[in-house]
């Protein structure tokens, strides 16, 4: 029963990366809504541009952040893809159209639950459950664009030990297939 969970979830894996096989990169600016509450509670607005290139870097770097978020300035790392998810986690099919990603290498997350759209098989929703007791629950909207299934805005709630945030990010314009240097998530 365990290696037919196994084989399901792989063609599940399979059928998510079908329509982005020929993505090799992309170039979106996306606005971000936040509102934050930890010690202080604040809302602000970032716009920044997200970057990503197969088989699975992506960043994003922000134009501006308040002083106090300033070491967020560039995010760089990625849950991955589809296409690359069996090797950096167990994969197991939960439901028909749920799967559970623990790492293989010991770190913060404990878990990933990825709900996937069943008429599309784009990514629904992600749960990320982390070893200190914090979570993050982020539900996914997706489009066509230039032939390929690309995020167009996410509902994000951060439930992490010293701070809680609610940020909902939109997408803009992609470019597809453009030159992304290294450098970009080196920094």
């Amino acid at each position: 029963m365990i290696i037919l969970a196994i084989t399901v979830a792989s063609q599940l894996l399979a059928q998510m990366a079908a329509p982005n096989a020929a993505l090799t990169s992309y170039e979106v600016p996306v606005h971000f809504d936040v509102d934050l509450h930890s010690f202080l509670d604040m809302h602000t607005a970032l716009d920044g541009t997200a970057y990503f290139r197969q088989p699975d870097k992506s960043a994003v770097d922000f134009n501006t952040v308040p002083i106090v978020a300033d070491a967020f300035k560039h995010l760089a790392g990625t849950l991955g893809t589809p296409a690359t998810w069996e090797q950096t986690y167990d994969v197991t099919l939960e439901s028909p159209d749920e799967l559970q990603l623990v790492p293989k290498v010991s770190g913060n997350v404990a878990k990933i639950v990825v709900d996937v759209d069943p008429t599309t098989f784009g990514i629904a929703r992600e749960r990320f459950t982390y070893k200190n007791g914090g979570s993050i629950d982020m539900h996914q909207s997706n489009a066509q664009v230039g032939g390929f299934l690309l995020p167009r805005a996410q509902t994000a709630d951060f439930d992490l030990p010293n701070y809680k945030a609610h940020v909902v990010s939109t997408y803009g314009t992609y470019k597809i297939n453009v030159t992304i240097p290294d450098s970009v998530f080196n920094k």
